[in-house]
């Protein structure tokens, strides 16, 4: 090749590999230049690293007929490539036999190659070998000083042109990883913050693993919670068609991975099936998760005691990297803290049922001439315990006292806030039975209960032989009075600001006239207070509801209003109900 074409093709192949920053792409387009710029069919460029190596790659040009491959290099092997990265002199062979004088472990290759002859010269930049590359020709020939000086140009075009590309899979590699680390804090925030609003363990187990599973690329994912009892666990699953596994053998004990971390709280990675049997062997046949080829155990613990287990399951056998098992743990750390939480709050409110129930689910007192039936309906999609009531009191001159009353606050503080005011009314009623005088007295009482700065009651004193209604309201909704004739009347006097809102000089009662066949109503603001309307417009449908129902006893109207005011017979927030009914003089 004359000069001029010489440095034409050079120039060509600089500015060809110049458009190009992926490995794969700069291979091909070696493959396509070596030839038509210095005759070779293949170049195996050799790159050292800091190990005492460098890596091969042999790129060929499309007709040459063997196919590319790559392999380690050790610079201490008997290799043409290597000793000239090591001391930067180039190595022409211009036949198999001058090859072979220099390196004879060679003799069998050389006369099996494709090539006739040989070129290898070093890429220096300064001082420093920065790799070097080995050309092949079909032809024995003779080497001189211009062909050396051309392969050591096409050296440098080739070698600056891959460590371009290693340069840019570098950073390429830097931004996948950097969005991957945002990936994963982002999903791990969201984990967490869904564990928080968590209530019960499904919940909690479930805001981590609809997060966890998808981050880590599992197919299933578990989390394996300590009973109270300690020598049993039950399991929470998330792509699991049982949902909640809980078995006489899912103990402590038992021979399985899982148990096995709860107990000594030590995580677990299996890469595949097998390494999980070798350990484990009945597994398999003791595990409803064995159907995997690969399996994570991360240990929970919380306040220095094992309380479960987070499991991942994979389809296929797989390693896991330092990365993976830092953001499993991770998971599992999340979870066992809103577990934590979970589970004092099921105490809690396991506290605050006993307490309510045992406050309204007792029978309703027979009173003579009064037929009275009381409903409580609890929020829906909240275990929160609320702080509405109902209560009946008979009075000693044979009137009864009908209250309804609503503290602000879920819960068990809210039930024993409730409970006091419903003692302190009792007590009130009975030796101040007027209304206003009961209301007066609660309103002192509730200075000192805590939590009932801003509770509500409505309460109502029926004589039924005398027929009047006497009632007085704290901040609360109006009682509704539904008359026998078919109206409906809205009870809006006696009333006053919240308990602890209002000076006790300021309430005052009022009296009606009542009838056999009347009904009061008294409840609260869960039953007419919703997203969608107002509350004028929430009362307006209970006022309508109620008329059109005067056929029905008070327990089927108490029904039918739960059932009509509430969609879905559930309300977004808790409901006390209670309705009486004046029906014939006692006597």
């Amino acid at each position: 090749m004359a000069d001029p074409d010489r440095r034409h093709a050079m120039r060509h192949a600089a500015a060809e590999l110049a458009l190009v920053t992926r490995p794969e792409d700069v291979h091909d387009a070696i493959a396509a230049l070596v030839e038509p710029t210095v005759g070779s069919r293949a170049v195996a460029i050799a790159v050292p690293d800091t190990a005492g190596s460098a890596t091969m790659t042999v790129v060929t040009s499309p007709n040459a007929g063997f196919p590319e491959r790559s392999r380690p290099l050790p610079l201490d092997e008997p290799h043409p490539l290597s000793d000239t990265i090591v001391d930067g002199r180039s190595r022409l062979y211009g036949s198999p036999d001058e090859l072979v004088a220099d390196y004879p472990t060679l003799a069998e290759r050389a006369r099996a190659s494709h090539d006739a002859s040989w070129a290898h010269v070093a890429l220096r930049h300064g001082d420093r070998v920065m790799g070097a590359i080995g050309l092949g020709f079909a032809e024995p020939r003779t080497f001189d000083a211009e062909d050396e000086e051309l392969y050591r140009e096409f050296a440098h075009v080739c070698l600056a042109a891959t460590e371009r590309a290693r340069l840019y899979e570098a950073e390429q590699q830097a931004r996948r990883e950097a969005e991957r680390a945002t990936e994963i804090a982002y999903a791990l925030g969201s984990a967490a913050s869904g564990a928080a609003a968590g209530t019960t363990p499904e919940e909690v187990a479930t805001s981590v693993l609809d997060v966890g599973v998808p981050l880590v690329g599992a197919r299933v994912g578990a989390v394996a919670m300590r009973a109270p009892g300690g020598d049993r666990f039950d399991v929470v699953g998330v792509g699991l068609e049982v949902g909640r596994v809980a078995a006489p053998w899912l103990t402590v004990e038992a021979p399985i991975p899982t148990a096995a971390t709860i107990r000594d709280g030590r995580p677990r990675f299996y890469d595949d099936r097998a390494s999980v049997v070798a350990e484990f062997p009945r597994w398999e046949e003791r595990s409803p998760f064995s159907a995997f080829e690969a399996a994570a155990f991360l240990p929970m613990s919380t306040a220095g005691r094992r309380i479960g287990a987070v499991v991942f399951l994979f389809d296929r056998p797989r390693s896991f990297d330092d990365a993976e098992r830092q953001t499993m743990a991770a998971l599992a750390s999340i979870c066992s803290q809103a577990m934590g939480r979970a589970r004092r709050y099921e105490f809690e409110h396991e506290v605050s049922i006993t307490l309510q129930q045992g406050l309204l689910a007792s029978p309703v007192p027979d009173v003579a001439g009064v037929r009275i039936a009381t409903r409580y309906v609890p929020a829906f999609q909240r275990l929160e315990v609320g702080g509405d009531w109902h209560q009946v009191i008979p009075l000693p001159d044979g009137r009864v006292g009908l209250a309804v009353g609503d503290v602000v606050g879920k819960g068990a503080e809210a039930a024993s806030t409730m409970a006091q005011l419903r003692s302190a009314l009792a007590g009130a009623a009975i030796s101040r039975p007027e209304p206003e005088d009961a209301l007066g007295v609660l309103r002192r009482a509730s200075g000192v209960i805590p939590g009932a700065e801003a509770a509500t009651v409505a309460y109502a004193v029926l004589d039924p032989a005398a027929r009047s209604l006497r009632y007085a309201r704290a901040g609360h909704p109006y009682p509704l009075l539904a008359r026998a004739d078919g109206s409906v009347a809205r009870l809006d006097g006696g009333g006053a600001p919240p308990l602890l809102a209002w000076d006790e000089t300021e309430i005052a009662a009022d009296e009606i006239r009542v009838r056999p066949g009347d009904r009061l109503l008294l409840y609260t603001d869960g039953l007419i207070e919703r997203r969608e309307v107002s509350i004028d417009a929430g009362l307006a449908g209970l006022e309508g509801l109620v008329a059109g129902a005067g056929d029905l006893d008070v327990e089927s109207l108490c029904d039918a209003i739960v059932h009509g005011c509430l969609p879905g017979g559930r309300p977004r927030d808790d409901v006390a109900l209670l309705c009486a009914e004046v029906s014939e003089p006692p006597g």
